[in-house]
């Protein structure tokens, strides 16, 4: 098995980018801390093996204990030994320090040298191969000490490395199956069987092996595993965790569910509109992992950094045995002792452990802290995207405003038959999916397969034109905008709804052949919402504004009431447009839309955010998605992302800061390698612990 992009860690669940198991059959790990932390938690193996690892780490310590204070009795050796049986004493404890040393060996190295096989397997020099040499150096001196009969020996510092350095890895395994949790929830969420009817017959199967057509039952109280279409029954369905609606939705036949929806009160007969793999759930899952396999512009960097350290510190390290050795002796200390501990502490203490943690760590949390809040990043440069944002730029219909508007009034005009117009307009606003055409044709009882349309034209934002051959005419429905770029005019008749008050309100216009047939006046009201969410982004120092296709009018008395500035009457490349001159004129820039027809603005910002993306999570356009449509997300998200970028940059200052003043310590011979591991695993730990921070604040979010 290769890994790539998709491939993930058996243990904490994160991507591994480069590295792999050493057999096709070998579960993958992203370091031998979650192979070890596997080991113990009986992830991969069964709970005789799971108790069999816990008792391999006690006995490490326990050996490695043993080797310390033997150790302690050594340093009480003195120069000279005038009395025989101390000298036996002093010879025996020697054999013991080594005796003691080789179970340790046994019971950590495995997982060590299963770490550096894979990285030597795909071509990478590994940190865990360099403390192999720095190990296996000090302990083979030690020994071939002992053998000679003369010599110091440094059996203690291999096998305190060796369990400081699993301690350090196995804590940093479960710190990131903390930052991971939810993720791995998401994953888990869904029932692995589900009840399929087949020829009458009940059957309980695994949810992967249902096709597209089967038909499932779903009881009271269970989640929904598969999207589906109802056949039979009636329920109340909780949305929630797909939607972010929080009132449940009542479901009857024919409507749609989707898969992570929990079916409250009601027995369901669905049948399958997508398999597992291809569900809403599934996809929604996708999106996360996406995201968090993505490597951001951070990551990239200590990417690049970690690739030359390892390789920079073995040139350091060989440095510092060489200078070490031509220095002499020192203290009573053989120079190539010496010289080997010096090198042994530059190999250990520059682990580059933290820098690797720095910003996956930070990332990973935030990803999943939002994911929790049902706000879904698409990669992680959305997230420092976000950060940076100087400009949050909204759409107005089905963003600021509720999208479900409401027909208010129509107008016929005279001479034309109000049933002709009424089937007319279904016909042509039924094949649009823009708020505005939906809603008329809802408004209108009438059968749209009456009226035969050809030669179909839709422009985003302004509206659908068409060519009926049963009238022998060209039908166009939109704005005026639109009709006029079409060349229908205008009857005396208009005056009377235009002299009217609808500047609150949105005209939607039918014309058969050249002339204005109908006028719809609609009305969509501000989400509740929206002001309070408005004034925590002014809050936040940010630059709002409104841009809109909608007319000037509608557009004034929305943006003096939220109290933004606004650009109205904009075509979709209009949007995209102002978007860049917005950026260039005070900087990074954030679009808000519903991902329809705002998707060239969504892409063209620094950072989209879709509305509403619980049933479609595909939607490219934008960086964000919001599961729900409640606006007080999108501060929200800016402010965490902000604290995220802010942990994100202390975690690489400190990861490079530690590296700079611990290395040079280590080189000068000051730091001993067990102190060392020591300071490794705890510069890895505070790294840790800091974005666990943003991982812990989700917790008390909820």
């Amino acid at each position: 098995m290769t890994p790539d992009a998709t491939s993930s860690c058996e243990y904490c669940g994160l991507p591994i980018v480069g590295g792999g198991p050493v057999t096709a059959d070998e579960p993958l790990y992203c370091c031998f801390g979650c192979r070890f932390a596997a080991s113990v938690a009986g992830q991969s193996s069964d709970a005789a093996d799971a108790s069999g690892a816990q008792l391999r780490l006690g006995l490490a310590v326990f050996f490695a204990m043993n080797v310390m204070v033997f150790t302690m009795f050594l340093w009480s050796q003195p120069d000279q030994v005038n009395d025989a049986t101390a000298a036996v004493f002093y010879d025996v404890t020697r054999y013991l320090c080594l005796l003691f040393s080789i179970p340790v060996v046994l019971l950590l190295g495995p997982a060590l040298v299963q770490d550096a096989a894979a990285g030597i397997k795909t071509g990478r020099l590994a940190a865990s191969l360099l403390l192999i040499v720095g190990v296996g150096a000090s302990l083979t001196y030690s020994a071939w000490s002992v053998v000679q009969g003369s010599g110091h020996v440094y059996f203690e510092v291999g096998v305190m490395v060796l369990v400081l350095v699993t301690l350090g890895r196995w804590l940093e395994a479960e710190g990131k199956l903390r930052t991971t949790r939810s993720l791995r929830e998401l994953e888990r969420l869904l029932p692995d069987k589900v009840r399929r009817i087949s020829g009458g017959v009940i059957e309980e199967v695994d949810r992967s092996s249902v096709c597209v057509g089967e038909r499932l039952r779903i009881l009271p109280g269970e989640r929904i595993a598969i999207d589906g279409r109802i056949v039979r029954g009636r329920a109340t369905v909780d949305e929630q965790m797909v939607t972010g609606e929080s009132v449940p939705v009542e479901k009857d036949p024919g409507q749609r569910v989707y898969s992570g929806t929990f079916n409250l009160d009601g027995e369901l007969i669905v049948e399958a509109t997508s398999t597992a793999a291809e569900g809403t759930w599934q996809r929604l899952v996708d999106t996360v992992l996406q995201a968090v396999g993505k490597r951001n512009t951070f990551q990239r960097l200590a990417d690049r950094i970690a690739a030359w350290l390892l390789p920079l510190v073995s040139v350091v390290a060989v440095i510092t045995f060489g200078m070490h050795a031509w220095l002499g002796s020192e203290a009573g200390q053989p120079a190539i002792a010496r010289g080997l501990l010096a090198a042994l502490a530059v190999l250990v203490i520059a682990c580059p452990c933290a820098l690797g943690l720095a910003t996956p760590m930070t990332l990973w949390a935030a990803i999943s802290r939002a994911a929790r809040m049902q706000v879904l990043f698409r990669d992680g440069d959305a997230l420092s995207r976000l950060a940076s944002a100087k400009v949050v730029c909204f759409d107005k219909t089905g963003t600021l405003t509720t999208g479900e508007l409401e027909v208010l009034d129509r107008w016929i005009a005279p001479g034309v038959k109000r049933r002709l117009a009424e089937h007319v307009v279904a016909a042509i606003a039924g094949r649009s999916n823009h708020p505005v055409a939906r809603a008329v044709a809802d408004s209108v009882i009438a059968d749209p397969v009456l009226i035969d349309l050809e030669v179909l034209e839709e422009s985003p934002g302004r509206g659908v034109a068409a060519w009926c051959p049963s009238l022998k005419s060209q039908i166009v429905f939109g704005s005026w905008r639109w009709l006029v770029e079409n060349e229908c005019s205008a009857a005396g008749w208009l005056q009377t709804p235009e002299a009217m008050d609808w500047d609150q309100h949105a005209l939607a216009y039918l014309a058969i052949g050249p002339q204005v047939a109908a006028v719809f006046a609609l009305r969509d009201e501000i989400r509740p919402e929206a002001k309070a969410a408005i004034d925590a982004l002014r809050n936040l120092g940010l630059k709002l504004r409104l841009l809109t296709g909608d007319r000037r009018s509608r557009a004034a008395w929305i943006a003096a009431y939220l109290g933004l500035e606004y650009d109205a009457e904009l075509l979709p490349n209009e949007k995209l447009l102002r978007v860049g001159q917005l950026r260039r004129e005070f900087g990074p820039v954030v679009m808000v839309g519903d991902g329809l027809n705002d998707a060239p603005a969504l892409a063209a910002a620094d950072c989209g955010i879709a509305m509403g993306c619980g049933a479609d999570v595909s939607r490219d356009a934008a960086g964000v998605c919001l599961l729900g449509s409640r606006l007080d997300r999108i501060p929200w998200s800016i402010e965490m992302a902000r604290e995220a970028s802010q942990s994100l940059r202390w975690n690489l200052l400190w990861a490079f800061g530690y590296n700079a003043a611990a290395v040079p310590l280590a080189a000068l011979g000051i730091v001993n390698p067990i102190v060392a591991a020591v300071a490794m695993a705890a510069s890895s730990l505070l790294v840790i612990a800091n974005s666990l921070r943003l991982a812990n604040a989700a917790s008390a979010e909820e």
